[in-house]
């Protein structure tokens, strides 16, 4: 089934290990913050502490609670900095993004970005990938929705949008992610970066599993939706 015009749908973008393959950047980031500070994690420990929250919220983890705002803050700019020196030399979109992202806008879809992420980060994001312009909305870590799988942002996002949350169709990579998209009654096409395809099948009722951007069409993606309301 053909996307019509007549069936007002939307997409909805996580960034980290949708947009851009940066998870292991930002582990990496984690690290030699933790380093600098004198605190040791294990790899798989850390990786469970990172995924699909915002970086204040890994701070209070991290802490137990016990960390002031003002080294909160300090931490967190640190993080970040670190980070984006780190990716800097390797910021590239996932394979075929760019043409579904134009492809969309051709076909007149809303898009919003919904992240985690701090608002720094999402700047220097889609602007080393030139993509701010294709996106009517866009939410981070600043709009102090709670993190995921809570469905807050997917939530606020649509309302940004102006669509019903049925009506959007979430990119997502990580557990928490697609959790917190299932959870808000959207339909999600999961990316597996973070996850097999076979673990996403069998843990999550998606829409869609694919690794790239070439696998998927928006055509064939907004069909997912509107399928289901014809």
């Amino acid at each position: 089934m053909r996307y019509s015009m007549r069936q007002p749908i939307a997409f909805i973008f996580d960034i980290d290990g949708t947009m851009v393959n940066s998870m292991e950047t930002h582990a990496k980031a984690w690290l030699e913050l933790f380093k600098q500070i004198g605190m040791e994690y294990e790899e798989q420990d850390l990786r469970r502490l990172i995924v699909g929250r915002t970086t204040d919220d890994i701070l209070r983890q991290a802490f137990g609670g016990n960390i002031s705002a003002i080294e909160l803050n300090r931490l967190s700019q640190l993080k970040e900095t670190i980070f984006r020196q780190l990716y800097s030399p390797h910021l590239t979109p996932i394979p075929g993004l760019l043409n579904f992202l134009e492809k969309s806008r051709l076909l007149g879809i809303p898009m919003a970005v919904a992240s985690s992420a701090s608002r720094e980060n999402i700047d220097f994001t889609l602007s080393g990938l030139g993509v701010t312009s294709f996106f009517n909305a866009v939410l981070g870590d600043e709009t102090g929705c709670r993190s995921k799988p809570y469905p807050d942002i997917y939530l606020a996002a649509a309302r940004r949008l102006g669509m019903r949350a049925q009506d959007c169709l979430v990119f997502e990579d990580s557990a928490v992610g697609i959790q917190a998209a299932l959870q808000a009654g959207m339909k999600v096409v999961a990316i597996a970066t973070s996850l097999t395809p076979q673990e996403i099948r069998q843990r999550f009722p998606v829409a869609r599993v694919i690794r790239d951007f070439n696998e998927i069409d928006p055509t064939s993606a907004a069909a997912l939706i509107t399928s289901d309301q014809s």
